[in-house]
């Protein structure tokens, strides 16, 4: 039978090969081996696959005795060294005909941990000692997530590397979790030592340059989702409806389009994007009609419908994620709702919800939609959803036999977040998606408005208060574990002779990383704080010259990019994206 003749030399580095020939020996009987000695070593064949013990006998030039095990054994090296008898042997583990058998563990991760700054779309590389089995990686052996859960993405397996790749960029300042379980095998089955984890900090946003997105128009409304678009919505055009999109995915503003057309003049157009960038618009004619079109991203707006109705003369809109629109409508004597279908095109038949009041907003909370409006004097809040309709009002009461005003809603995740003045005090609540929480006095002393945010357990109220003559911004959060912080008082700007425009814009994540706007001069002013630290230092955003600002939104999306859009006493509309 042939074998290789092998011959190595020891040295302290350990062994290096020095010949290789092949050595044709008679075969030996079942189950014994066949052995032959050379110059320098004792080599033991062992054809049946055995244990692998190898014994030197030390007879050469002293390079220690070597065991090969060509079908089965692992072999090891033995002899104590230069000259001496094979004193001591060291044995292979039988049996997978591996010459080493060697551990898997997880060598490197990459972003490293604890690392800072790191970019959005940066891949996470788990760098193993061995191949890795590919059927032993999924997102259970491999996790990947933040403080909303599991990070979607797709995971490759090539070699000893496995590579995730994030679906969406992560989310701003976010903390990511790597953790690599026990499940994750080696090729032939080998197990993992021990599980591994690592972290890292993504970088925070940085604005991109402004952009004028719409000239010369009057007061026009806007609407964004979670994941960043935007509607724009103005009757600029004469007796017709326009629209303008901001489409994140692409990070490109659309020019307007016209999306109605009716004899009579138009009022008050409201819109609704819902996750997928489906989006519905109502709008009032001014002698009280009103009607109402819609839009996928696949085939863009479809025809306008116009009801014959007289008594409208204000409605707000939500779109579910199950594609159901709900509608409130202002009526001359009531408040009431109405829901259409996804399929269909025509609208549920009214319900009255308040005898004598006005709504304020409706905003979509997943596939349940939140009402706010006024009731004889008094702010309620109240939930629809399609298999239930409208349970318990919630009367909203800040300072009892005051009038509130300017409420602002705000709803990411499920939540929602209420903020309004009553009796010049500034008012807030938060709904979890099923209670309500205690109406807080944020500050005895509003303007006359307020901007609230919501993500998770953390939410944001920014106002603004007279100071001279100009005024004072603040800003007050809440975290779920420690409920509202004290007030912090971060800018001052020229009132320039508004009385009743938005100061002050709010946007916060899920990570409780904040920004807070307000209008000053021709620009924006904001200033930026992540939880458990204090505001940054403000900062300014220019969008035109020789113009002053006058009403300043923030749209904020689950991954914290930020929506900043601004009007100009010139009509002129600028936006700038925090990402």
């Amino acid at each position: 039978m042939n074998f290789p003749r092998i011959n190595f030399a020891r040295s302290n580095a350990g062994l290096s090969l020095i010949a290789a020939t092949t050595l044709t020996l008679a075969a030996a009987p079942a189950g014994c081996a066949d052995e032959f000695t050379s110059c320098e070593d004792t080599l033991t064949c062992d054809a049946a696959g055995g244990d692998g013990s190898g014994a030197g006998d030390g007879s050469g030039a002293g390079d220690g005795g070597m065991t090969v095990e060509p079908n089965g054994g692992a072999g090891g090296v033995s002899g104590a060294g230069a000259g001496e008898a094979g004193a001591s042997d060291s044995g292979g583990t039988a049996g997978a005909g591996t010459a080493d058998a060697e551990e898997l563990t997880v060598i490197e991760v990459s972003p490293s941990d604890a690392s800072e700054g790191v970019e959005r779309d940066e891949p996470v590389v788990i760098t193993f000692s061995t191949d890795v089995d590919p059927a032993s990686v999924d997102a259970d052996s491999v996790h990947v997530s933040s403080a909303r859960g599991p990070v979607a993405g797709t995971l490759a397996v090539e070699g000893a590397e496995v590579t995730f790749t994030p679906e969406e960029p992560f989310a701003l300042l976010a903390t990511i979790s790597v953790e690599v379980s026990e499940e994750v095998r080696g090729v032939e089955n080998m197990a993992l030592a021990a599980a591994a984890t690592s972290e890292f900090v993504v970088r925070d946003g940085r604005f991109a340059s402004p952009v004028a997105i719409l000239h010369d128009v009057r007061d026009w409304t806007f609407v964004a989702n979670e994941r960043g678009d935007v509607l724009g919505l103005g009757i600029d055009y004469g007796p017709q409806v326009a629209a303008v999109n901001f489409r994140a995915s692409t990070r490109t503003w659309g020019e307007p389009v016209i999306v109605a057309t009716s004899p009579d003049d138009f009022l008050y157009p409201r819109g609704a994007l819902d996750s997928a960038g489906n989006a519905i618009v109502v709008f009032t004619g001014v002698g009280g009609g009103w009607g109402w079109n819609q839009y996928t991203p696949e085939v863009g707006w479809g025809q306008a419908r116009l009801p014959a109705m007289t008594d409208v003369f204000d409605e707000h809109v939500a779109l579910l994620d199950d594609g159901v629109a709900v509608l409130v409508q202002s009526l001359s004597s009531s408040v009431s709702s109405r829901s259409l279908l996804p399929v269909a095109t025509t609208w549920s038949a009214p319900q009255q919800l308040a005898t004598v009041g006005r709504v304020a907003a409706v905003r979509s909370l997943g596939n349940t939609a939140l009402a706010v409006y006024s009731d004889s004097g008094t702010l309620h809040g109240r939930t629809f959803s399609p298999a239930l309709g409208w349970g318990t009002a919630r009367a909203l009461v800040g300072t009892p036999g005051e009038t509130p005003s300017r409420s602002n809603v705000d709803a990411h995740d499920g939540r929602a977040a209420v903020t309004w003045v009553q009796g010049s005090s500034v008012w807030a609540t938060l709904f979890d998606g099923s209670a309500w929480g205690a109406v807080a006095r944020i500050s005895p002393l509003g303007y006359d408005y307020s901007a609230s945010a919501v993500a998770g357990e953390h939410a944001l109220v920014t106002w603004a208060t007279t100071s001279g003559d100009g005024l004072a911004i603040h800003a007050r959060r809440h975290s779920g574990a420690s409920g509202w912080a004290p007030e912090a008082a971060i800018g001052v700007t020229p009132a320039q002779g508004r009385s009743s425009t938005t100061q002050t814009a709010s946007a916060i994540d899920a990570n409780g990383a904040a920004l807070a706007a307000w209008a000053d001069g021709n620009g924006v002013s904001y200033r930026r704080q992540s939880a458990g630290s204090a505001w940054g230092a403000p900062k300014y955003i220019e969008g035109d010259d020789g113009s002053p600002t006058e009403e300043v939104k923030a749209f904020d999306t689950i991954n914290g990019d930020v929506m900043l859009i601004w009007r100009l006493q010139n009509r002129a509309y600028w936006a700038a994206r925090f990402e």
